[in-house]
């Protein structure tokens, strides 16, 4: 019996063929049935479900977390991966594996520089991809347009809407995707487009310039830069720490292209801090390092975060 691994890295079949293939799983779960849920009577306690997934976190910042969840539903649902995906676990599924991004929420969604320097839409965060079924990421992330969109103010109508418009987009992405080479999936990226508000999301991401972000989490003295302490949400780091990180760096680094090497090699490490994100990822440990290139005005930010196993 093979892998998710192996199944995921087969040889792709006619794509014909595998349409077929694809439309024989509504055999074995239909379309209709996707949306049913019940809780199984020997469903965990959610508050234990949370208690155990946060034992290896750091303690003095799970008041953080809590806090965080207990402000709204969509704040509660974006630090509950655990309970989810036991949840999605019980459930039964067509058997298509995929890698996931095990977190797929609209928060999880945005946009970030590409290679190349130009602005792209796309996840985010994958602090929880893992080879599993496709149903689990698209179910997560139309939940997600639900509680976002009440927490905006919007009407269940309306937010049963962009559940619909959501799937029936995913499932012409997917049509589209299947009819392209492997190379132009691999070249694929999401960079313009004129209508919705994905131009105005991209045109807010233009204005979070590396220097915008210098004015914002650092502050200068003497000739020097360093984080501004905000406790406990970004503060100042030991000097074991701090060698300890730079050295995890130094390791990454042996893991780049030469050229993105030889980039990176040119810019000075000048401070590192510890910060706390998100929410799910609050009681983990995660760090952000300031790096200067040609002169102060030329900075790089990195960010170093823990990677627990995926829930």
């Amino acid at each position: 019996m093979t892998n998710l691994a192996d199944r995921i890295n087969a040889p792709l079949a006619d794509v014909q063929v595998r349409r077929e293939q694809g439309k024989s799983r509504r055999q074995v779960l239909h379309r209709v049935d996707q949306c049913h849920w019940k809780p199984p009577r020997t469903r965990k306690d959610p508050v234990d479900l949370l208690v155990d997934a946060s034992r290896d976190r750091l303690p003095e910042l799970l008041p953080i977390k809590w806090a965080r969840m207990a402000a709204s539903p969509f704040g509660f649902f974006r630090g509950a991966v655990p309970l989810m995906a036991a949840d999605l676990a019980a459930l039964p599924t067509t058997g298509i594996a995929v890698q996931i991004c095990g977190d797929a929420h609209v928060r999880n969604l945005g946009a970030f520089a590409s290679p190349t320097g130009s602005l792209v839409f796309d996840i985010n965060d994958f602090d929880e991809t893992m080879p599993g079924p496709w149903e689990w990421d698209v179910k997560r992330l139309a939940a997600s347009l639900v509680l976002s969109g009440r927490e905006a103010g919007h009407s269940d109508t309306a937010c049963k809407d962009a559940v619909s418009n959501f799937v029936a987009e995913y499932r012409k992405s997917i049509h589209n995707c299947s009819e392209l080479t492997i190379l132009e999936i691999a070249r694929y990226s999401v960079h313009r487009r004129r209508e919705g508000p994905l131009p105005d999301l991209l045109h807010k991401a233009e204005r979070a310039t590396p220097q915008h972000t210098l004015e914002k989490l650092t502050y200068g003295r003497d000739g020097v830069r360093r984080f501004k302490e905000e406790k406990p949400f970004l503060t100042a780091v030991s000097e074991k720490t701090r060698r300890d990180v730079l050295a995890a760096l130094m390791r990454y680094s042996d893991t780049l292209s030469h050229e993105r090497r030889d980039f990176l090699v040119r810019y000075q490490q000048v401070d590192v801090a510890f910060k706390v994100v998100g929410t799910g990822s609050v009681g983990t440990c995660d760090y952000v390092i300031l790096y200067l290139g040609n002169g102060c005005e030329d900075p790089l930010f990195l960010q170093m975060k823990e990677e627990p196993p995926s829930a």
